[in-house]
């Protein structure tokens, strides 16, 4: 029996390169479920899609570069900022 190949509207080209990655449990199960959900081939469809909308969106000026620890360590210390607390976190809680 051949090999099934499935296609979707989401391609990037047949040539990929392997690239291992950590993510939260949370993320790993919506990932899961997304690809469960039939609307998409599989998980790394999922997360060329995202990757492509970031850098898209990056690209665009439409996402600002993420703040530097000693940026958000002095807004911390200015005040800027509210304390953490665990009921705000829902079942992720702190780690």
């Amino acid at each position: 029996m051949p090999e099934q190949i499935i296609k979707s509207e989401h391609d990037f080209g047949t040539k990929k390169e392997r690239l291992s990655i950590s993510i939260s449990p949370y993320l790993k199960k919506k990932l899961k479920e997304m690809e469960e959900s039939g609307e998409f081939a599989n998980v790394s469809e999922i997360v060329n899609l995202a990757i492509a909308e970031f850098i898209g969106k990056y690209e665009a000026g439409k996402l600002k570069p993420r703040k530097s620890t000693e940026e958000i360590a002095e807004e911390i210390e200015q005040g800027k900022h509210e304390p953490v607390r665990e009921e705000d976190l829902g079942e992720e809680g702190i780690r």
